[in-house]
């Protein structure tokens, strides 16, 4: 038989394989990650289903488990992004035209709202009336106005740089049979976070920024009066994101199904690797440490003359900061010139930030005081060539 390609081939005889270069990571997420983790990463793939991967998983899930602070049996890990995990955690635990509440503190809050009317939930959008995050008051008044079935609250919104207040709010949920849901993506293994104690419900995070791996996990973890109502819904999750099935993949409660689709087993022991560093470090160690560098770096910018989008240091978040570029100064430029000398990564500002602001993340593998004076003295040299630029560029016209 003789056998002729329909579509020529392009890119083969080319040779263009792919070298990329070390870059620094200091942006709202990824973050790098330790060589230890990448180490992990580079190993042949484990055959699924096994005994192997079983086990990466029976410990993982009591590691994750101790970084949430949580007795809750169904916490595990789903192979997607923290978008993937709250629209899993929406399709799993509300039924179209049930209503819930989602406090909009910026863009990824927005976000949470856009996935639930996806799944045709019926949904009430609050924004804060008294500053940059809510108080429990204006929740619990929204609660009692409107009797959702679940309150969802953005932890760290790493849009704007804010961290939103949980203890108290869950004992307010309850109390009008409403579950809380928490995004937690950016915030775990970074600031406080006691999913028991402040009685969280649900909450979802990922991988790839203070969890210190790359993308590609979403963490989640559910109460038992979750559980229950996921138990009780009237409509079928999808496929993929059907937590009862995944449940018994990890074994959460003692009936163990050895498949529902292929975990990436490189992508399950580095992430663990990962949560291993801040238990080996310590949690407590680990959140104090992320508040002195994010304060270290706060004191260093404002010396630099520069300015925050939150303006009370009170409602700032531990991992990522909206700093205000001077007008002189385009986002376009000191980009530009952090990543064509310094291969440095920032993160533009989007949703109330966007094209006023750079973000910048002190979180993770990434968080030492080493690295953030490096940061600080980078950004003062893209700020004095940038400002040096628009001089010139104005004397010339």
């Amino acid at each position: 038989m003789h056998l002729k390609l329909d579509i020529s081939d392009e890119f083969y005889s080319k040779k263009r394989p792919y070298h990329p270069s070390d870059k620094l990571l200091v942006g709202a997420g990824p973050s790098n990650c330790s060589a230890r983790v990448l180490y992990t990463l580079s190993h042949e793939p484990v055959l699924l289903p096994g005994d192997e991967v079983f086990k990466i998983m029976v410990e993982f899930r009591e590691m994750l488990k101790f970084v949430f602070q949580t007795t809750n049996e169904a916490t595990l890990a789903i192979q997607n992004s923290g978008t993937g995990g709250i629209e899993a955690t929406l399709t799993n635990t509300v039924d179209p035209g049930e209503k819930i509440i989602v406090g909009v503190m910026g863009f990824w809050g927005k976000r949470v709202a856009d996935i639930a009317k996806t799944r045709q939930l019926d949904v009430v959008e609050i924004v804060p009336q008294f500053g940059p995050v809510f108080t429990l008051n204006e929740l619990e008044t929204a609660i009692i106005k409107h009797k959702p079935v679940l309150l969802y609250v953005t932890h760290g919104e790493s849009s704007m740089g804010t961290v939103q207040t949980l203890e108290g709010l869950g004992d307010i949920c309850h109390k009008y049979n409403c579950l809380l849901a928490v995004d937690a993506v950016v915030t775990l293994g970074a600031i406080p976070l006691y999913v028991d104690r402040w009685g969280i419900d649900i909450a979802v995070s990922s991988t790839q920024k203070a969890a210190r791996s790359i993308p590609g996990l979403a963490y989640l973890t559910f109460s038992p009066k979750a559980v229950e109502r996921m138990k009780n819904r009237k409509t079928v999750p999808p496929f993929y994101y059907n937590m009862l099935e995944l449940f018994k993949v990890w074994n959460c409660f003692g009936v163990r199904s050895i498949y529902h689709y292929t975990y990436n087993s490189n992508l399950l022991a580095a992430s663990k690797e990962g949560i291993a560093e801040i238990i080996e470090e310590g949690l407590l160690e680990t959140w104090q440490k992320h508040e002195e560098l994010n304060k270290r770096l706060w004191d260093g910018l404002e010396k630099l003359g520069l300015k925050f989008y939150i303006k009370n240091p009170e409602y700032r978040l531990h991992a990522v900061t909206s700093v205000e570029l001077p007008p002189s100064v385009s986002f376009e430029s000191f980009n530009n010139f952090l990543i064509e000398r310094y291969q440095i990564y920032i993160s533009f500002g989007i949703g109330p930030t966007s094209g006023t602001c750079f973000r910048i993340g002190i979180m993770g593998y990434n968080a030492t005081a080493k690295l953030v004076d490096y940061m600080l003295e980078k950004i003062n040299e893209a700020l004095k060539y940038c400002q040096g630029e628009k001089l010139m560029t104005t004397k010339l016209g």
